[in-house]
């Protein structure tokens, strides 16, 4: 059996044990984006949002240039909304994804945002971040 020395042991520990280095991306806008987050939210509010708004139709959002994140939410006594985010779904009330009263949805990346549609008889508020 051969034995590993001190100083190759330390040297294993020195190359493995580092932290590793992160990569960037893109995203949809070719903003460059950092593989690394800052901690507790990494995200910078974008006002104003749109809030108290009623979409009795299926209604898109109108969020400020370069939004990357948005908290959408149902109000609470507001009857249930329904969403889509593909874009080309409308939604109804009995086609698309439920958003209960006084629960919220997170949508991440620029092209959810914007193929994002929602439909209630209540009333939602919005959010974006960047």
């Amino acid at each position: 059996m051969k034995r590993i020395s001190f100083a190759a042991a330390l040297a294993s520990a020195a190359l493995f044990g580092c932290a590793a280095q992160a990569q960037t991306y893109q995203d949809w806008s070719g903003t460059i984006i950092p593989g690394v987050t800052n901690v507790p939210f990494p995200y910078t509010h974008m006002g104003p949002g749109q809030y108290n708004f009623a979409p009795s139709t299926p209604t898109a959002l109108n969020p400020p240039s370069g939004a990357r994140y948005a908290v959408v939410c149902s109000k609470v006594g507001a009857s249930q909304a329904e969403y889509t985010t593909d874009g080309q779904t409308t939604p109804t009330p009995s086609i698309g994804q439920d958003l209960p009263a006084g629960q919220c949805v997170q949508l991440v990346g620029g092209d959810v945002i914007a193929s994002f549609r929602i439909y209630s008889a209540g009333h939602v508020n919005a959010e974006y971040f960047k």
